[in-house]
């Protein structure tokens, strides 16, 4: 099994009017979004599903970036949001949710410290500064049967500006 793990993409600052939940991707949030999915694309990732945050701009990230998976009568690969994706949340609720599905590649798009947490538990390391991803960041690691915590294989971890650069956008 592989797990690729994505943070969402630039969204409008804290503190602009509305529910923290509902904040969208800026602009640039959305073009480095469409970026990282051609990145992700490009290196080869061919997920069997995308999982979001049920946050908007991690559920719009996701929708963006996959759009690079569309594959013509195969369609796009289904998009599901997880609240074991929230940024407060403890990472062996997704742990326990993959063990259960068992995707051959599965793209997880949520927030910091969410995300950085769950990397070092899988990787079974507590170097803070190894895991942590930038906005539309990314890193995708590999396991021997399922995913447990200590298992984990990191095959790379590319900062925001490397996969997009990839993707074809700055």
């Amino acid at each position: 099994m592989r797990i690729c793990l994505l943070r969402h993409a630039p969204a409008v600052a804290r503190g602009a009017p509305g529910d923290d939940a509902e904040r969208p991707l800026t602009p640039r949030g959305e073009r480095r979004a469409r970026a990282a999915g051609a990145g992700l694309h490009l290196l080869g990732v061919e997920p069997d599903c995308w999982f979001a945050s049920p946050l908007a701009r991690a559920a719009q990230t996701a929708r963006l970036a996959r759009r690079a998976f569309r594959h013509g009568s195969r369609g796009l690969p289904a998009l599901l949001r997880l609240d074991a994706l929230g940024p407060e949340r403890d990472p062996a609720e997704l742990i326990a949710i993959l063990w259960d599905l068992r995707p051959r590649l599965v793209v997880c798009v949520g927030h910091a410290p969410h995300l950085d947490r769950l990397l070092l538990t899988l990787l079974g390391t507590s170097r803070g500064r190894l895991a942590k991803l930038g906005k539309g960041g990314a890193a995708l690691l590999s396991f021997r049967g399922k995913p447990r915590p200590g298992r984990g294989r990191l095959e790379w971890h590319l900062p925001p500006a490397v996969l997009q650069r990839l993707g074809g956008r700055t």
